[in-house]
């Protein structure tokens, strides 16, 4: 994996490109879940490395202090927008995962010629548009208080001795359990920098994240505007919706959403079963 940078008005972003073999014909783009760095998806991206050319970027939470307002993820699609602008001349496959998925699509809706196809998954949203509005309207401590994992996030343990010492602690944590060793040793090597006083601390402030979660968005209304061919991957075990919800809010969109829900999955598939699921998209793409 190479590292550049991009420059933004907001700072500095780093900027991945993952190994491609000779056969890839595809130029690609992944955008990666809150609170997860994108060079932890490496295993998931190399089951890819046979049919795309990959880039990916961290989200501005891992570039920038936290800020003292809420930040919509319609900006946080601009900032993907004018990422995927500067860096392609022609149109690319968007990849993403939760939040990263929701950024692409709503990316997407405002410039479909950047984009030839998407894969969209687990794309992160409210349960319902009714709960849409209530998160939209209401103040931070109020969605702390609706909402647990924003407080969860908000409170996150910053500090960390050691990258072992981390990825023990999340080997038995229920959110993480499920991760292959690679993914969750990578997520402890790309999620975690070096402080001065020689521990470690989070790449994303916790209070980033839930800022973030804060301010999660409703993709389906998105879809049903979306105009660029994609492959819409859910879940059998996800926390966002229910499969009944799910499958009837797909049947409303155009031919050209495939929505699919991925057996024995969680939200966090990406590092659960990354050859799996790339061997799902693969096909898709090829």
């Amino acid at each position: 994996m190479n590292q550049t940078t991009i420059e933004f008005r907001h700072g500095t972003a780093p900027w991945y490109e993952f190994p491609a073999a000779q056969t890839a014909r595809l130029n690609a783009h992944f955008a990666p879940a809150n609170g997860i760095p994108a060079a932890s998806y490496g295993e998931f991206l190399h089951g890819l490395k046979n049919v795309i050319h990959c880039t990916a970027m961290d989200p501005l939470s891992a570039w920038t202090a936290p800020p003292d307002r809420a930040v919509s993820w319609s900006e946080h699609a601009q900032i993907l927008s004018t990422a995927i602008h500067s860096q392609y001349g022609a149109p690319i496959v968007g990849i993403g995962h939760s939040f990263g998925a929701t950024c692409t699509l709503l990316a997407a809706c405002e410039q479909p010629e950047l984009f030839s196809r998407l894969v969209l998954i687990e794309p992160a949203s409210t349960p319902n548009f009714g709960s849409y509005i209530t998160v939209r309207a209401s103040p931070m401590w109020v969605k702390r208080k609706m909402f647990p994992f924003i407080n969860g996030s908000y409170h996150r343990r910053r500090i960390w001795a050691s990258r072992e010492q981390f990825y023990e602690y999340y080997r038995g944590h229920p959110t993480f359990s499920r991760f292959t060793d690679r993914a969750l040793r990578d997520y402890a090597k790309f999620g975690l920098t070096e402080r001065p006083d020689g521990q470690l601390e989070l790449l994303i402030h916790p209070h980033w994240e839930a800022n973030i979660f804060s301010n999660v968005g409703f993709i389906w209304s998105a879809l049903r505007r979306l105009e660029v061919p994609t492959l819409l991957l859910k879940a059998e075990h996800t926390y966002l919706y229910t499969q009944d919800y799910f499958d009837r809010q797909s049947a409303k969109l155009g031919s050209h959403i495939e929505a699919r829900t991925v057996a024995d999955a969680g939200h966090l598939m990406t590092h659960e079963i990354p050859k799996r699921l790339s061997q799902i998209i693969e096909h898709w793409l090829r």
